[in-house]
């Protein structure tokens, strides 16, 4: 069986349920996860339906709690989020590097299996950010093999950042040397990884746009037209995928409509029919994934 057919057994034999985890520093990608929140993800879930295919897009930027940044969870979610989204996964940089994670200390008190579990992680924690870590997660997942197919990673241009960071607005650039080599170096594993990577992207609309182009064809590639289940295999897996998403790991339960409490880059969010989300409790959290409080300081 070829990579690509291995691929779409594993899918198809399983859900008609796409979940994918969304990836980027915190500040100065806020016009991205709007336009994917509001334009991408409904417009192609109303047509991946008509396939009977759902499509989940999973976004931890407002899913994690004070109490679970500041006592070390905020990482363990993190990653058992990925392996649950089973390899499917949008990376996005710019030009900062992002903040640190908490210092292993810290976070082994909270869950000390988290190095036995992934043994890549030593020597990591407290020395790179959520984004890389995040990354490296789906990377060590690959198993020597970049062509599932389910991974995508986007570099917009730095250009774009220099105004905002020119102005001194926090969150845009990286000036430490130090998270500057490390996100130069994170840029060429990812190159180096054989998975597909679009750069030079100018502004935030432009990767979104690419960002829908990439998952429809995802989409098509793994459920074609004409492939579509019945009414009775539509309601069996549908009762599957809402099983699995209460009885899966961590907290975040899918399939769930609702309205977004907090405001992404000073606009609402109304609740969409076509829009599934995954987040964490019924409110915003006063501080990020990163335990830092909003918005995230400069790098």
């Amino acid at each position: 069986m070829t990579d690509s057919a291995q691929v779409n057994a594993d899918v198809s034999a399983v859900s008609r349920e796409i979940r994918v985890f969304l990836s980027s520093t915190f500040r100065d990608f806020n016009e991205e996860h709007k336009l994917l929140a509001t334009q991408v993800f409904p417009e192609l879930n109303r047509r991946a339906r008509e396939r009977g295919v759902e499509l989940v897009e999973v976004d931890l930027r407002w899913g994690v709690t004070q109490e679970q940044a500041e006592d070390g969870h905020a990482l363990e979610i993190c990653l058992q989020e990925i392996e649950r989204c089973r390899r499917f996964f949008i990376g996005m940089l710019g030009d900062s590097y992002g903040s640190l994670t908490s210092p292993e200390r810290q976070l082994l008190k909270a869950a000390q299996e988290i190095l036995e579990q992934r043994s890549w992680l030593e020597g990591m924690i407290g020395q790179a950010s959520y984004t890389e870590l995040e990354i490296e997660q789906r990377l060590q997942q690959m198993g020597g093999n970049a062509n599932d197919g389910r991974a995508f990673f986007y570099f917009r241009d730095p250009a774009y950042s220099t105004p905002r960071a020119d102005a001194g607005e926090p969150g845009w650039r990286s000036y430490d040397p130090s998270d500057r080599q490390k996100l130069e170096a994170l840029r060429r594993r990812i190159k180096a990884s054989g998975y597909p990577v679009v750069e030079g992207l100018p502004n935030p609309q432009a990767m979104a746009d690419r960002i829908k182009d990439d998952l429809w064809a995802l989409i098509e590639r793994l459920f074609p037209e004409g492939e579509q289940p019945d009414a009775l295999d539509k309601d069996a897996r549908k009762h599957a995928d809402y099983r699995r998403s209460r009885t899966g790991a961590g907290q975040y339960i899918g399939g769930e409509l609702h309205r977004a409490t907090g405001a992404i880059a000073g606009g609402g969010r109304a609740a969409d029919p076509d829009h599934r989300r995954i987040r964490s409790g019924q409110k915003r959290p006063d501080r990020q994934l990163d335990g830092t409080a909003q918005p995230e300081p400069s790098s």
